[in-house]
């Protein structure tokens, strides 16, 4: 996840996913307004949670998996 602020408050926030060495860089969600907080994997990597810090709403993408 990756967090724009003000100084105050969270203003932008992305889900990305990246290789454990730090390259591949790939963003799951690119939005304005939905502030995506607390991102988490399923158990079986199929989908990613994560809830929306201005209403709450926990949100279910469907990811690709890689084997």
């Amino acid at each position: 996840m990756i967090t724009e602020d003000d100084g105050h408050v969270i203003t932008l926030s992305d889900v990305f996913t990246i290789s454990s060495d730090g390259t591949n860089k790939l963003a799951v969600t690119s939005t304005t307004n939905i502030i995506e907080m607390n991102p988490s994997f399923s158990a079986n990597g199929e989908f990613i949670y994560f809830d929306n810090a201005n209403e709450g709403a926990i949100y279910r993408i469907k990811t690709e998996v890689v084997k």
